[in-house]
């Protein structure tokens, strides 16, 4: 009995302390309940500062600055005090409370990013009238390089600002019990935003810190400009027949004299040699026309051969080689406007192509042919250095350059990469998985390239070791009218024949080319027209190709069918595949079509259809390049069922 007293005693006086527990408890309770009444207001005032910036980038899209500035400056209003609030005491404790506090750390660092993205788009406002609207950049023969500098100063300043916002959103967990998947879902949506915008800088970072050394800031830089006719095609592109020195030095831009290739060989000294290019199988042994400077699909083989022709020639050396096609240029002509040629009449996006690459056989002499290349020059310059818009002139220029219709070499080293980080270097790609480029070569010095057309189909079916055999069907057309001399006046003499070669005639003789992924095997011979095929397989910086020369007369066309093996298409990673396929454009003007099917391997499926691709069955997945002539990055996750 005495002994239950005690106990009943000892419980009696705990009383006192948990209940004065249970209000001290309840006391810190109500204070982080009214301490987190603030926290209540951050998704709201994120919510309309992202609104905000939303209506910002509508602005921007129309070329209304003004409004786009009053929307990001109600933004930063937004944005600030959703900071105020996050970051105020009552986030400071309630940051160290177990489990809550993981969703205060969580809201924090998105709102931090969402105030990196404010400020981003407070430089964008700044900047985008300078880049987009402003006329005095670039004038006539000079580039404001002050300017350039306060422009580039401010996309640094961006970057900087788009990198935290990038790493505040990968400290997001998302893992909070109740709000974490609401937290993880504004990541994520945040994230699609933000990295491709990371990506994107990171490419062009080393090309912005690049141009004022290639722009000539602190000594003279020198580059020969290469205008390439897709009427007659290298494996690097158009044919360089129209060839412009220019020099950049310390904001001046100056053009020196217009060569053609009619000026090349005019005085005699048509064939040269030059020293050849360390690893390029297309270098011409001897004698040869400079024209054939540019076999090698790699631009950094082609734009070094070129110089060195170049110097063999006319003793003159430059730091680089800018090649642009008439493709290229007529897009440029889209942005702003047609100009007027001496001896040719007005050129425009619509028929810029037309009148200099695909009228050959409408001027009899040497003379107005070399006028037609020369015409090609001021268009080139005027569309580049007048009228404003220089950065939406790069931006379509880069576009072009993933068709291959634009690219640039420099013999320094640190130039070239950045440059090649941006994919403008003009090279094939460098991928050790699935590969694929149709590229072809003219063999009988004609303009019938213009009319050709070809379409590429591969049909890949994997294997689970990641390897892959492949069968690729290449149809060549020429789909050139009948022959018609320049002295018929348009008409067709009944006693003509076409020549088979040179500029009038529509016969098209090319070296169709295969280059294949590096460790590709064929499998059997190659099927031409239906005859069997045994190629030489040769190698070009470790990428193995097949050439086949055929010669079309108009309307024929040739199939060529190639089998072979390739060891390394998809990673294997446990019970997973990931298929890799790169496809690389030949610069044409009737645009190379490409249709891919992939035949998954039994057991795998893909994960979700990959963007671009269609679900043909359970097991087959197709891509087709549709009206796009840009070189694709192609990626399929599958996964074991």
């Amino acid at each position: 009995m005495a002994r239950e007293k005690r106990e009943s005693g000892s419980r009696r006086r705990r009383w006192p302390w948990v209940l004065l527990g249970l209000g001290v408890l309840f006391f810190v309770l109500v204070a982080l309940a009214v301490l987190a009444r603030p926290m209540a207001d951050v998704k709201p005032e994120a919510e309309a500062a992202k609104a905000e910036l939303e209506r910002a980038q509508d602005a921007i899209e129309a070329q209304d600055v003004k409004t786009a500035e009053t929307h990001v400056a109600l933004a930063r209003q937004h944005v600030d005090r959703a900071s105020d609030l996050v970051n105020g005491f009552g986030g400071d404790v309630w940051r160290w409370v177990p489990v809550a506090g993981g969703g205060v750390k969580d809201v924090r660092h998105l709102v931090a990013a969402l105030d990196h993205a404010t400020s981003m788009a407070e430089i964008g406002t700044q900047v985008y009238p300078e880049l987009m609207q402003s006329d005095d950049l670039v004038q006539g023969k000079r580039i404001d390089l002050d300017k350039l500098d306060g422009i580039l100063a401010d996309l640094e300043l961006a970057g900087t600002h788009l990198r935290a916002a990038s790493d505040d959103l990968a400290e997001v967990k998302g893992n909070t019990p109740f709000v974490g998947d609401a937290v993880a879902d504004a990541r994520d949506e945040a994230s699609a935003r933000i990295d491709p915008l990371r990506s994107t800088y990171d490419e062009a970072e080393p090309v912005l810190e690049a141009l004022p050394d290639v722009l000539g800031q602190d000594q003279e830089s020198k580059y020969l400009v290469a205008i390439m006719n897709p009427a007659e095609q290298r494996y690097s592109g158009g044919a360089t027949l129209t060839l412009v020195p220019l020099m950049f030095d310390k904001g001046n831009i100056e053009f020196g004299d217009t060569v053609t290739n009619e000026d090349i060989v005019a005085d005699g000294r048509g064939r040269i040699g030059w020293p050849k290019v360390v690893g390029n199988p297309f270098h011409r042994k001897g004698k040869a026309r400079l024209v054939s400077a540019t076999f090698s699909p790699y631009w950094t083989q082609s734009g070094e051969e070129l110089l060195r022709a170049w110097k063999v020639r006319f003793d003159e050396d430059y730091e680089g080689v800018i090649a642009v096609d008439l493709v290229a240029l007529a897009r440029l002509m889209n942005l702003t406007g047609p100009v007027q040629a001496e001896g040719v009449g007005e050129l425009n996006a619509g028929n810029l192509v037309k009148v200099l690459a695909g009228s050959y056989d409408k001027y009899a002499s040497e003379e107005q042919r070399r006028e037609i290349n020369r015409a090609v020059v001021p268009a080139f310059r005027e569309k580049l250095f007048q009228g404003g818009k220089f950065f939406e002139k790069f931006q379509v220029l880069a576009r072009a350059a993933k068709g291959r219709h634009f690219a640039l070499y420099f013999r320094d080293t640190r130039l070239q990469t950045a440059f090649q980080h941006r994919h403008l270097s003009g090279d094939l790609s460098g991928t050790d998985h699935d590969y694929l480029g149709v590229f072809s070569q003219n063999t009988n010095f004609s303009k019938a390239d213009y009319w050709q057309a070809r379409t590429v189909d591969s049909d890949v079916k994997l294997k689970t070791d990641g390897s892959a055999e492949v069968t690729v069907k290449i149809t060549v057309d020429n789909d050139s009218p009948p022959f018609t001399p320049p002295w018929a006046h348009g008409a067709v003499a009944p006693d003509s024949e076409d020549p088979g070669w040179g500029y009038f005639t529509r016969y098209n003789g090319s070296a169709v080319a295969l280059f294949m992924p590096r460790g590709a095997e064929l499998q059997g011979a190659v099927d031409v027209d239906g005859e069997p095929w045994d190629p030489v397989v040769r190698q070009v910086l470790d990428r193995p190709y097949i050439y086949r020369n055929v010669t079309l007369e108009p309307q024929a066309s040739t199939v060529i069918t190639v089998k072979y093996r390739v060891p390394d298409a998809a990673v294997v990673d446990g019970s997973s595949l990931l298929y890799h396929l790169d496809i690389d454009q030949q610069g044409m003007v009737t645009k190379q079509k490409y249709t891919v099917t992939l035949h998954v391997p039994e057991g795998y499926g893909p994960t979700a259809t990959p963007e671009g691709w269609k679900l043909v069955n359970g097991r087959t997945l197709r891509f087709s390049s549709g009206d796009s002539d840009e070189s694709k990055r192609l990626e399929v996750d599958l996964a074991r069922l």
